[in-house]
């Protein structure tokens, strides 16, 4: 063997650690500097005059089927203390991490040590918080965090549930698994079919593995297409519609769904083989890789197309109800399909790898092993990503600037008489780790949806901006601009 084993297993555990202080020391500090913004004023004002049920019936039949993500957004900061707005980000950030070492701990328990399940959950959660399209949307935005980043925590906790259903029957697992999913899929619609994929990823490997049907996953596909049925045909999702002027557009939905599909795919690539690669080496390096679910050759194709279906269909669905693109929350989700996608289709190449090309990878493991990961830090380590930018953020002072500006608006509106309209300073520094949307400017009509959520959330009048909001810049032209200074 090329490594001694303590040898092998300390370097996996040191490079684990470095990628998870690497990834989680930003991220947790500039959360500090994190304010509301957007959608936020909006959610805490209908959520403050409602109540739980009729907010879900109103909802329901007139805005949207979303019927989990109405029911969490309860939990948004705002309609508690705002302090707890800087909170919500470390919760997700450390219960992301969790999802992901269960489903990981899960999965390859009979192959992995735990070193090798920590190296992989840290190698993992690096890369879907450097490459996620929109790290603001998804992490620090609480109406998106929410609605959109619990989803994806729930679904790596599916995929545990999931794998022990199919090794055993439990009927906790079984109950937990049926909560699981009347949740995600009522979460949004890029979560639905994520959900949707993993069940049929794990049904059809049973199904082709034992050459039966599997009654239990049988009866989670059932209720996930019926749970599907009442999010995407609530009358809301139909009012809502009609006040798109470029909705049902048939022909824009397939180019749309089609050409940003190929897009995803090579904008998202990269990063997914490197974790792929790495993984399947030390899978190769066990002696227990058929023992996984990845040792059924059938569903190579089959999970290449079920779920490039999936990526397809969220971007077609977009296009057809709104006649534009994805917001950044929703290619979130895509990009963690696409790393299900590429880590599940690695592991079926890997286990079919014939035994005279493993001897050579074994013979040469370290080699091979070292290379490809110092690749990976060092493309990881000079690419322009969200990680990297939350350090520039944070060293350049623009996070900082940002949360003192928010905190002076605040006190010139406190301090505002009610009946006055509201002249606010334009933000000078817009982090982009942070920032997503500011309120209009004073040559905007003063009832524009932002700015009047954010004067009735405060008891004010009227609220507008004066100047335009600084936009964020690249990272190369912040650490420029820092250096001048």
């Amino acid at each position: 063997m090329a490594y001694k084993s303590n040898q092998y297993q300390r370097f996996l555990f040191l490079t684990g650690f470095f990628l998870l202080a690497y990834t989680l020391v930003p991220l947790i500090l500039v959360s500090y500097f994190n304010a509301p913004t957007a959608d936020d004023f909006k959610m805490a004002n209908v959520y403050n005059q409602s109540s739980f049920w009729v907010l879900q019936k109103d909802t329901y039949l007139h805005w949207s089927g979303r019927y989990f993500a109405t029911a969490i957004l309860w939990l948004h900061p705002l309609l508690y203390a705002q302090c707890f707005y800087n909170l919500l980000p470390l919760i997700i950030l450390i219960t992301l991490f969790i999802a992901q070492w269960l489903a990981i701990k899960t999965i390859f328990c009979t192959i992995f040590t735990k070193v090798e399940m920590f190296f992989s959950t840290a190698l993992c959660y690096t890369c879907l918080l450097a490459f996620m399209p929109s790290i603001a949307e998804g992490i620090y935005w609480a109406a998106g965090s929410l609605v959109y980043t619990i989803p994806i925590i729930l679904c790596f906790i599916l995929m545990a549930t999931l794998y022990k259903l199919i090794a055993k029957f439990n009927i906790l697992n079984f109950v937990l698994s049926l909560i699981l999913l009347l949740a995600i899929i009522g979460s949004n619609e890029a979560a639905l079919f994520s959900c949707i994929s993993i069940v049929l990823v794990y049904f059809m490997y049973h199904t082709l593995k034992k050459g039966k049907f599997n009654n239990r996953l049988l009866i989670l596909l059932d209720a996930s297409v019926i749970f599907a049925a009442i999010a995407i045909f609530a009358p809301g999702n139909f009012e809502r519609m009609q006040g798109v002027a470029q909705h049902g557009n048939l022909l824009l939905a397939i180019a749309g769904g089609t050409s940003y599909s190929l897009i995803a795919f090579m904008q998202f690539i990269l990063p997914a083989l490197f974790i792929s690669i790495l993984l399947v080496l030390i899978c190769i390096k066990s002696s227990n890789f058929k023992q996984t679910i990845f040792n059924t050759s059938q569903l190579k194709y089959l999970l290449f197309c079920l779920f490039m279906v999936s990526i397809f269909s969220v971007y077609a669905l977009n296009f057809y109800s709104t006649g534009s693109d994805i917001a950044g929350r929703t290619n979130n989700i895509i990009f963690v399909n696409f790393l299900l996608l590429i880590l599940f289709a690695s592991m079926q190449f890997g286990a079919g790898i014939s035994n005279n090309i493993k001897t050579i990878i074994l013979k040469n493991f370290k080699l091979i092993f070292n290379a490809i990961l110092l690749i990976a830090v060092i493309l990881l380590l000079t690419n322009n990503q969200n990680i990297n930018q939350a350090y520039v953020d944070i060293i350049t002072g623009s996070a900082k600037n940002y949360k003192q500006a928010f905190n002076n608006r605040q006190q010139q509106i406190l301090a505002a008489n009610n009946t006055d309209t509201i002249f606010l300073p334009a933000y000078k520094s817009t982090p982009k780790t942070l920032f997503i949307k500011d309120i209009e400017t004073s040559n905007q009509q003063p009832d524009y949806w932002v700015n009047e959520a954010m004067a009735t959330y405060y008891n004010k009048n009227c609220i507008l901006k004066i100047g335009e909001t600084a936009k964020p810049t690249t990272l190369q032209n912040q650490l420029k601009n820092w250096f001048k200074k």
